[in-house]
């Protein structure tokens, strides 16, 4: 979707990264297992063709997915 349906709405990269990872832990029951890179927990991240910080929204839309990591185990990789 090109554009933003309420700009006046619009929050910065790094706030909509906090929500969709560790608040969306913490709202589901599994903060501090999930959402973290440390001993531990349980190693779920992705890993993008480039990194997202800098780029307009269009350009992040548009990235593609590299390798996913779930409990520690790659379970997807191009």
């Amino acid at each position: 979707y090109a554009g933003a349906m309420n700009p006046d709405q619009a929050i910065p990269l790094d706030q909509a990264l906090t929500l969709f990872t560790s608040n969306a832990a913490r709202a589901i029951g599994l903060a501090g297992q999930t959402s973290i890179l440390t001993t531990g927990a349980w190693a779920d991240f992705i890993i993008l063709s480039k990194d997202i910080r800098g780029l307009f929204p269009e350009q992040i839309a548009n990235m593609k997915v590299q390798e996913t990591v779930w409990k520690g185990q790659t379970v997807f990789a191009l």
